[in-house]
């Protein structure tokens, strides 16, 4: 050796030099720097060296995908995470939805039902940890539910005899409701946004179900509900008011319209109701029930007076809904 090492001059490649065999240096920024080493020696001949330094103080960055991005799902849900690291290059991924982390080495799927909360972040190859980022899965697999109300004045045997009010009230745990649906008998679809209003007689089939913001469809449900709110028709076809009757035969009119009824007697009756039907036929006399009729003909045979009466016949046809038509008074002498 003819000499020895006088000088260490350090070019940083960011405009700024040090000097000595061990140097330190901070960069101010991040970037891909050339750090060159020159050396002299007593005779001021040099030698020089470069190296390539990453300098790397940016955390790296981490996006997720979901496909379509909604609010709520009804499937299970396939995450790809991607992170990107612009200098220094990712080194990991991690993630958790529940309490423990695991490292992403490709996608997975949640497939929960309920809110779940996806954590995640990277780290790069320059050690940079970035923030801990969260996104919320919600999934929901349950339909909703539908459940209705009928708000009407019924009479028997399930009929109506007023306009039926019919309210719907959907429930949905998860997502909540979207949209609930109904038609009438063969009618067309509508969405429900109100009370609904049935007033026409008849039997009358009402369908609906719901659909909640996950999109899961309510199996169609339906409701059956008749409607009567007319009343029957009566006629007496006997006695006939201002005649003569002698053992049930109409003899003669009579000068002021009485009714004159002489030996054993038959009321007659015609009731008809083209709705619900007739429930049954009330003969009264005097304002008090003789007999009720529950199928046709309609008839009795009106009580022997001895030696004779002055009676009033009212005849009341009432249909199987409960609707009810009233006679008029029939006043008659009934001698025998």
């Amino acid at each position: 050796l003819d000499g020895y090492i006088a000088n260490y001059t350090w070019d940083f490649g960011d405009g700024s030099a040090g000097y000595g065999i061990v140097v330190e240096h901070s960069y101010n920024s991040s970037g891909t720097y050339n750090v060159t080493l020159t050396v002299f020696d007593n005779d001021e001949a040099s030698d020089s060296d470069e190296i390539e330094v990453i300098f790397d103080n940016i955390p790296p960055e981490t996006n997720y995908s979901v496909g379509e991005g909604k609010e709520w799902y009804n499937k299970s849900i396939e995450v790809i995470l991607n992170a990107t690291d612009n200098l220094a290059g990712i080194n990991k991924t991690f993630y958790k939805i529940d309490d423990i982390w695991n490292e992403y080495n490709g996608s997975f799927n949640i497939s929960n039902e309920g809110i779940n909360i996806l954590r995640f972040y990277s780290i790069d190859n320059a050690g940079n940890h970035e923030q801990e980022k969260n996104t919320t899965i919600r999934i929901d697999y349950t339909p909703p539910l539908t459940n209705y109300s009928i708000n009407a004045t019924y009479g028997n045997n399930g009929w109506i005899r007023s306009t039926a009010i019919i309210s719907l009230n959907a429930s949905d745990a998860l997502s909540g409701i979207n949209k609930t649906f109904y038609r009438i008998n063969d009618g067309e679809w509508e969405e429900y946004k109100g009370e609904i209003n049935i007033s026409v007689d008849g039997e009358h089939i009402i369908r609906f179900y719901s659909i909640d913001n996950a999109g899961n469809r309510e199996e169609e449900k339906n409701i059956t509900i008749k409607i009567d709110t007319r009343v029957p028709t009566l006629t007496i076809r006997a006695p006939e008011e201002g005649y003569i009757y002698i053992a049930s035969r109409k003899i003669i009119p009579t000068l002021f319209e009485n009714t004159y009824i002489i030996g054993k007697f038959v009321a007659e009756v015609e009731a008809n109701d083209s709705r619900s039907g007739i429930y049954f036929v009330e003969f009264l006399i005097n304002n008090q029930t003789l007999w009720k009729d529950y199928a046709p003909p309609y008839s009795i045979e009106l009580p022997q007076e001895f030696p004779c009466s002055i009676n009033k016949l009212k005849i009341v046809a009432y249909d199987m809904a409960g609707n009810k038509a009233e006679s008029e008074e029939i006043s008659y002498l009934k001698i025998m």
